[in-house]
């Protein structure tokens, strides 16, 4: 059963790879960051269902608090440069970046 929830996370984080590498539109990064960190819960909290520990599921709770902090921030910024730039593809905010890097 193990097996099952890993292979379930390895496919979840994997979609969310793709969707942060390959997506333009900064909703569609954040929903994939989002789901990359429930691929990781799904993790922890398999290995504590396997081990009858609850280190795992304390865990789990943590990542859910910091995805529900990180959701409220990042929403929050996605509104505000949306409100800036009337877009929400990323290429338009490359003013953002810093200029002397390489």
């Amino acid at each position: 059963m193990l097996n099952l929830y890993l292979s379930v996370a390895i496919i979840l984080f994997v979609i969310g790879v793709v969707g942060v590498l390959a997506r333009k539109n900064i909703f569609s990064v954040f929903m994939s960051v989002e789901l990359m960190i429930n691929a990781a819960a799904l993790v922890f909290a398999s290995f504590a269902r396997q081990n009858l520990s609850f280190d795992g599921h304390a865990a789990v709770m943590l990542i859910i608090a910091l995805a529900a902090a990180e959701a409220s921030f990042g929403l929050a910024l996605i509104v505000l440069l949306y409100k800036q730039k009337s877009s929400l593809n990323i290429e338009s905010f490359n003013e953002l970046r810093d200029g002397n890097a390489n």
